[in-house]
């Protein structure tokens, strides 16, 4: 059973009740560690939401769990994912612990994806070799940007392909031309990490810290639902 659920940004049904982010903090963080406080903050001043990276038709657990760890670590904490039908999702945890720190979007087809994240202002490419596709280095960084990685045997569909803004490669000095899917994303991602490490400017907003915050916290504390129903009979 889920401790709570987000039901519209930055605000959280906890217990048949509704909560935003600042109420959530001021309730919960008592019960949150100094350490682990200050862990979440140095954490929160490194997340960036103006790189998604988005998986696509990926069928292997452990690939789905790589990237999402990778995605994590170097501080993208949403990612795009287009559900393979090759695996039952409501079943299978996507990976080891970290959905508790990422914003999991998920869509029915590459289709809802791309416009999804193209309506919102990003510039969306697929990892896909073909005459035209770019260096993914020579990527405009200071656009908000999405990747798309495709499956593990075809790649990206020609579907999303033709949506994009664009293709991207990572260059090789091999015959087979390509890496594992989690290998891929974790040398772009380190790439745009990079980046990132030297345009702070692109980290999130306060308010977007705020939200995660609340997040992490209701992920961290035990009993959030109880907590927060005893801190309502004491009001």
């Amino acid at each position: 059973m889920k401790k709570f659920e987000e039901v519209s940004h930055g605000v959280f049904e906890i217990f048949n009740k509704n909560y935003n982010s600042t109420e959530v903090i001021n309730s919960l963080l008592e019960f949150i560690t100094e350490e682990r406080r200050e862990k979440f903050n140095r954490v929160l001043a490194l997340r960036t939401n103006h790189f998604v990276p988005i998986m696509d038709d990926i069928y292997d657990q452990g690939n789905i769990n790589a990237v999402v760890r990778t995605s994590e670590n170097f501080g993208f904490y949403e990612i795009g994912y287009v559900a393979s039908e090759r695996i039952n999702t409501k079943t299978t945890r996507i990976n080891k612990g970290a959905d508790k720190w990422i914003d999991l979007k998920q869509f029915e087809k590459s289709k809802y994806c791309i416009e999804h994240y193209q309506n919102l202002g990003y510039q969306v490419f697929a990892t896909h070799l073909d005459e035209n596709a770019k260096d993914y280095r020579e990527i405009d960084l200071t656009q908000p940007t999405a990747i798309i990685f495709g499956n593990e045997k075809a790649g990206c569909n020609k579907e999303a392909i033709s949506l994009c803004n664009g293709t991207c490669i990572i260059p090789t000095a091999g015959l087979t031309q390509s890496f594992n899917i989690s290998v891929a994303c974790a040398i772009v991602e380190s790439h745009i990490y990079q980046f990132f490490e030297k345009n702070p400017k692109y980290r999130i907003s306060e308010s977007q810290k705020e939200r995660l915050l609340a997040k992490y916290i209701l992920n961290t504390v035990d009993n959030p639902e109880v907590l927060m129903k005893n801190l309502n009979k004491k009001s």
